[in-house]
């Protein structure tokens, strides 16, 4: 029973704190009701593609599954770091 209620209180403790410290450290943004109501979609995004890419290089391509996570990881990260600046900042080239 510990293992199903503590999953999604640290998934939501992570959000919160990856908000906290993607508008303070990384983009150095004020923090809004509205930037923070937007910015879980970034992890749907994020899980989307990462399931799709996993799949896609397991089944489709035969890659070893640690090898494919890896590969993932290289797609999925900088997606991600462009989502949530777009998100928090609403530019996808920084000036």
């Amino acid at each position: 029973m510990f293992a199903v209620t503590s999953l999604p209180r640290d998934f939501f403790a992570g959000v919160v704190l990856s908000y906290w410290l993607n508008t303070g450290v990384v983009f150095r943004v004020q923090r809004s009701w509205s930037s923070a109501l937007r910015f879980p979609l970034v992890y749907v995004v994020q899980f989307v593609v990462a399931t799709i890419v996993m799949a896609a290089l397991i089944e489709g391509m035969g890659v070893a599954p640690a090898i494919a996570a890896l590969m993932t990881l290289a797609i999925t990260v900088p997606i991600t770091y462009f989502a949530m600046r777009w998100t928090l900042t609403g530019k996808v080239v920084s000036r």
